[in-house]
Parts: structure tokens; C-alpha cells; sequence
């Protein structure tokens, strides 16, 4: 089963909230972004925080809500993901948990400058406490973590969760700097900022730093801070809660010609669905992982880890955006004809693989059997127009036809070695006509290798 999508909430600022959120765009992970805004009196404290309460009596912002788990403390959320998204190895365990110590430690200081609550009571003395916070605890903290950092990251070569918040404080006190017009903080630290260009030059953190979470929230609470980060007319606004998503494509395991992956293919070229396919799996990976004792096809999808290829069929149709609103009729008429497909398969597998080899006069007499038999059933059933569910484009019933009549393996080998002709079939070669020049099957069609591939020289 596909995981949950995570939640993330916090106040609607970066703060504690910008490294969880940094991590999950970081490994790409769909999650659901909470930020409570002005109105958090009713929505967090008069609202969520109750609820929660009941499920971690130790709730508080930020939170991290992942299926039947609720998790809180800040750093508690950080090695969370850490260990979810397997950003943290174990190896660097405890120099990892005393780079967040150390972090929380910078942050904590922090806040005692851009709130009330410290030295500064009023905007007016923001700067001259903000200036001293960064000759004193700023600089004490930076040297720490620019004593302990390994290069590029505080571990080394990949960074841990606690490489997210050093960013985090690294940008924060960079954006201080600007705003003081004095020099940056990070010039006196060379491998903190070599570590906070690295972070702004990983690929998968490009979205983050466009989105608003980031570029267009306060770095503080604007409710109460003296920096927002942001410009003069900046408004905090109310409560927002979004899905941020990844279009991670679906990734299918087979071997480059048609036998069972091919109806899969067909479903993702008429459905708009962007699959990936390999014909070895990723490094670590087994089929077992799939619950697949040997065979293939089978699909990743996220953390859903797929066999048997009806199953993959019927996942890539319900997830396909062309075939949405198929009912729940549509959608079993499909599978019917996909089912067929994979008799009719097995019958030609059978006759060309195992058959064959003893009696060839009875592997043909077999295959002419199996179209005959399944081919004048579906020639009395297909429309004389348009497409098997009346819609005006192809669905899985036509694309399992369309798979019999034109995929090689095994069909076109079983037709060839049998001396077998469709065309006393010609409603059902008409449909699967039709089918092969729609939208999007025509284009795949066109430049697939895998339609025609004769993998084993039959």
C-alpha cells in the first residue's frame, strides 16, 4: 500500500517549521504544509491543538502527524524525517544529534534578539542588540559548528537532518546581516558557507526556494517580532494548509518487448501517465520486495512496491487522469478484456515455449484454438464504431485488444509460427485500428522498441 502523505505544521513562519519542510521537498515527499497564521488563537490553540493533545500529550508546534503517529519536539520531528526519508545515516548518529543540539542552542539565543523578550523591547533597539547578538553568541556558536563541520555537509559528503536547520540559521542571520548593513556573518566561517551554497545548489531544493514558504513567509512570528525578514508591508495573514506534491513518476521493471508490459505501457501512453521503466532492478532492490517470488513486471510508485500484472494494469488506469471518471462498471468491463488478454497470452506462451518443443503441429493447433475461441467472442461484442465503452477515446478494453493483435511477444510469434490471420475479424481489427491512432497511443506507438521486439528469435 502507498504510505500516508505526512503533515508538517507550525506557525505560518520558517522558523522550527523550514527544516522539516526543507527535508521533505529535499527527498521530494509529498506532505500536507500546516501554517498557522494570525487567526492561530482559534485555529491552533482553540482548534487542532486540543485534538492532537489527545493523541501526544506533549503536542506543540511544530507537529508532525504521519498515519496513526502524531510527533512533536522540534528536534524529535528533524530525526524523524531523518530516519523516514533515509537522509541519516547511523553512522553519523551522534555527531548528527549533537549538530542539532548545537543548532537549537544558535536558535535559542536568536530569539532572545528578534523578540520582546530579550534585551530589545522595542523595534528601535533591534539593531544595536541584533549587532552584539552577532559579535557574541553568534560568533561563538559559528565557530562550534564550523570546528565540527566535515565538508561540504556537517558529516561529510551527504547532509544529515541536522545539516537543515545549521541552513536555516546560516540564511536567517545572512538575511539579519543584509537588513543591519553590515558585513556577512558567514565570511568568518568558510566551511559554514560552503555548506550553505551547497544546500542552495541541490537540484531537488529548487522548488523549495521558489516556493512561498520560504521566499514570502516571516522568518519569525509577525505577530510579535522585530524581524519579519520580509518588507515593510509585509501581513502574516490567516491559517493556510496546502498539499505540496511530487510528480514522481511510476517505474515498471521488464524486459524490453511486450508480453506483459506492454498493455501496462498502452494504459500509461492513452492515459497521461509519465511511467519510467528499467529492465534491471535499482541497486538493493529485489523482486521479493515486490512479493514477487521470480516474475516480472513489477511497479514503484512512491513507497508502493507492486507485482502481477493485472494489478499494475488496474493501478496505472485508476491513477491514468484520461480515465478519471470511469465508473465502476467501465473500469470492471476493462479489466474483463485485460484478463482475456492475459488468457490468450498464456495459451500462446504455453504453445510456443513449452508445446513447441515436442509437437509443433500441436502448439499451432493450440494457438489457432486459443484465437479462434477468444477472437470470435470479441468480434461479436466490439462496436462496428467508436470504442468499447462508448467513449470517444480508448480505455484498457480496446488497449488489451489493440496488445493481442500487434504486440509480438508471444502473440505476433504465436500468429506467425501457426499461420494464423486476424483480418476474418474485421470489426475487432477496426477497433484496435482506431485505438492505435489515438491521442497519445499513436505517438507511443510510433516510437516504441518494445511493440515489435522479438527478444527470443521467433
Amino acid at each position: 500500500m502507498a504510505a500516508q502523505c505526512p503533515t508538517v505544521g507550525y506557525h505560518k513562519i520558517r522558523g522550527l517549521g523550514a527544516p522539516l519542510r526543507m527535508m521533505c521537498y529535499y527527498k521530494e515527499k509529498s506532505f500536507i504544509n500546516v501554517g498557522y497564521g494570525a487567526d492561530m488563537k482559534e485555529k491552533w490553540f482553540g482548534g487542532k491543538k486540543p485534538e492532537l493533545a489527545k493523541q501526544n500529550s506533549c503536542i506543540n508546534l511544530p507537529y508532525i502527524i504521519d498515519g496513526d503517529l502524531t510527533i512533536t519536539q522540534s528536534n524529535t520531528c528533524l530525526l524523524y524525517l531523518g530516519e523516514k526519508f533515509c537522509i541519516d545515516s547511523p553512522a553519523h548518529s551522534i555527531k548528527n544529534h549533537t549538530v542539532l543540539d548545537q543548532t537549537m542552542d544558535l536558535r535559542n539565543d536568536l530569539m532572545n534578539v528578534v523578540y520582546p523578550f530579550g534585551p530589545a523591547k522595542t523595534q528601535e533597539e533591534f539593531p544595536d542588540v541584533a549587532k552584539k547578538h552577532m559579535e557574541s553568541s553568534a560568533k561563538t556558536n559559528f565557530t562550534k559548528l564550523e570546528g565540527f563541520c566535515e565538508g561540504p555537509y556537517m558529516c561529510g559528503a551527504s547532509p544529515q537532518s541536522g545539516d537543515f536547520h545549521v541552513f536555516e540559521m546560516l540564511d536567517q542571520h545572512e538575511s539579519i546581516c543584509a537588513k543591519l548593513n553590515v558585513s556577512s556573518i558567514m565570511e568568518g566561517y568558510p566551511k559554514l558557507k560552503a555548506l550553505h551554497a551547497a544546500m542552495k545548489d541541490e537540484s531537488t531544493l529548487k522548488k523549495y526556494f521558489a516556493s512561498d514558504c520560504y521566499a514570502k513567509w516571516s522568518q519569525n512570528n509577525a505577530l510579535f517580532t522585530f524581524f519579519t525578514g520580509q518588507g515593510d508591508d509585509f501581513e502574516y495573514g490567516p491559517t493556510v494548509e496546502e498539499k505540496v506534491s511530487f510528480d514522481e513518476a511510476p517505474h515498471m521493471t521488464y524486459m524490453p518487448f511486450s508480453g506483459r508490459g506492454e498493455l501496462i505501457r498502452l494504459i500509461a501512453a492513452a492515459g497521461g501517465v509519465s511511467l519510467t521503466e528499467t529492465a534491471e532492478l535499482a541497486a538493493g532492490e529485489s523482486k521479493a520486495m515486490y512479493m514477487s517470488p521470480s516474475g516480472l513486471p513489477i511497479l514503484r510508485h512512491g513507497d508502493m512496491k507492486l507485482s502481477q500484472s493485472g494489478a499494475i494494469e488496474s493501478y496505472i488506469s485508476e491513477i491514468a487522469p484520461k480515465f478519471s471518471g470511469l465508473s465502476k462498471q467501465q473500469r470492471a468491463t476493462d479489466m474483463q478484456c485485460a484478463a482475456i488478454k492475459e488468457d490468450i497470452l498464456a495459451a500462446c506462451a504455453k504453445a510456443m515455449f513449452v508445446t513447441q518443443k515436442e509437437d509443433v503441429a500441436k502448439a499451432k493447433e493450440d494457438i489457432t484454438t486459443a484465437f479462434d475461441t477468444w477472437c470470435g467472442i470479441l468480434e461479436a461484442r466490439v462496436p462496428a464504431d467508436g470504442f468499447v465503452q462508448g467513449l470517444g477515446f480508448p480505455t484498457v478494453a480496446d488497449l488489451a485488444l489493440l496488445d493481442v493483435t500487434t504486440g509480438y511477444m508471444p502473440f505476433g510469434a504465436a500468429k506467425k509460427l501457426a499461420g494464423y490471420d486476424f483480418s476474418k475479424f474485421p470489426k475487432l481489427l477496426a477497433l484496435c485500428d482506431r485505438a492505435a491512432k489515438a491521442e497519445g497511443v499513436a505517438v507511443y506507438l510510433a516510437s516504441t522498441p518494445t511493440t515489435d521486439a522479438n527478444a527470443y528469435g521467433m
